[in-house]
C-alpha cells in the first residue's frame, strides 16, 4: 500500500471514534428528549444534526479532497489560458523559421552546401514534410480547451517539431561542416550564418523561457525549454 492510501486510511480510521461518539451521544439525547415528551421540531432538528454530523464524519474527508482538488484544476487552468497566450505567440513567431521561402538560418546552412563543392555530399533531408508536421501543429492550436493537458498536449507536440528542426536542418548538418572544416565557408556565407544564427538563438531562448515560467506555475516539469545551440562557424 502506498503513501497516499495509508494516508487516507488513517484519516478514515481516525474519523470514526469521533463520529461514533457524537452520534451515540446525540442519539441518546434525542431518546431522552422524545421520553420526556419535548417538543418534535427540537427532536427534528437534533436528527437533522445526527444525520449532517454522520455525513462529515464519514464523506467530510472525500468532500475536502474534492473540493481542494476542483480549487487545483482551476487554478491550473487559469495559468494554462495565460501561458498559452505566449506559447501561442512562439508558434507563430516559428514561422520565419519553418517558411521554406524566407531567408533563415536554415536557408543560410543549405546555402553552404549549395555552393561549396567540399560540402556538397551534406545530408539535409527535404524540408516539406517538416513544413507539413507545422502547418498541422498551427491547426491543432485552434483544439486547445483552456486546461493544462491541452497545454501540455500541444506543447510536447511543439517542442517534438522544434527538436527535429534544430537537430535535422541546423545543428547535425553544422556539426558535418565543422568536422570537414569551417575554414572552407566562404567570408560571405559565414557572416551570414552568424546574423540568422544570433536570431535563431533569441528564439530559442525565449521558448526556454516560456517552458521554465509554465513548469514554475504548474510546479512540474512538463514543459521541454532546452534545445542544442547550434555552434558558430
Amino acid at each position: 500500500m502506498n503513501l497516499k492510501k495509508q494516508a487516507k486510511k488513517k484519516s478514515i480510521t481516525e474519523h470514526i471514534p469521533l463520529v461514533t461518539g457524537t452520534f451515540i451521544a446525540l442519539t441518546t439525547l434525542v431518546i431522552v428528549l422524545a421520553t420526556l415528551d419535548y417538543d418534535e421540531n427540537i427532536i427534528i432538528v437534533l436528527l437533522f444534526i445526527i444525520t449532517v454530523v454522520l455525513i462529515i464524519g464519514f464523506f467530510g474527508n472525500l468532500i475536502k479532497q474534492k473540493i481542494t482538488s476542483y480549487s487545483q484544476k482551476k487554478e491550473q487552468d487559469k495559468f494554462a489560458k495565460h501561458h498559452f497566450e505566449d506559447f501561442k505567440k512562439l508558434v507563430l513567431r516559428f514561422e520565419k523559421f519553418a517558411d521554406p521561402y524566407k531567408i533563415n538560418i536554415r536557408r543560410a546552412v543549405v546555402e553552404i552546401k549549395r555552393n561549396h563543392d567540399t560540402f556538397s555530399k551534406i545530408h539535409i533531408p527535404d524540408f516539406t514534410f517538416f513544413e507539413n508536421f507545422y502547418v498541422q501543429h498551427k491547426v491543432h492550436l485552434n483544439q486547445f480547451n483552456g486546461t493544462k493537458v491541452s497545454l501540455i498536449a500541444l506543447a510536447m507536440e511543439f517542442a517534438n517539431i522544434l527538436g527535429m528542426y534544430n537537430k535535422l536542418y541546423i545543428y547535425e548538418p553544422i556539426e558535418e561542416i565543422r568536422d570537414i572544416g569551417s575554414d572552407e565557408v566562404q567570408r560571405h556565407y559565414k557572416r551570414e550564418y552568424k546574423q540568422y544564427r544570433e536570431e535563431y538563438i533569441a528564439f530559442l531562448n525565449s521558448y526556454k523561457n516560456f517552458a521554465d515560467d509554465a513548469n514554475k506555475d504548474f510546479k512540474a516539469n512538463d514543459f521541454r525549454g532546452y534545445f542544442d545551440i547550434p555552434d558558430e562557424l
